[in-house]
């Protein structure tokens, strides 16, 4: 394992399957350099509210889905 807080939440919510998936990027800088990029490219983005980041244990979060409408 890494130093990471976490790599698999389990929440006990009904429903089966994966939720979302996600990526860490070394600083806030890399993370605002991709979110134009997505936009850029027709990915509807956005900024997640500061409970869901906390949740997850990272200073932010964009969220967006794959084409095949799995959270990311």
């Amino acid at each position: 394992m890494d130093d990471r807080q976490h790599a698999l939440i389990v929440t006990g919510e009904e429903g089966e399957g994966l939720d979302s998936l996600g990526w860490v990027v070394a600083e806030a800088r890399a993370l605002d350099a991709r979110a134009p990029r997505l936009d850029a490219h027709g990915v509807k983005l956005r900024r997640a509210p500061r409970a869901p980041a906390a949740e997850r244990h990272v200073a932010d979060l964009i969220v967006f889905q794959d084409p095949a409408r799995n959270g990311l």
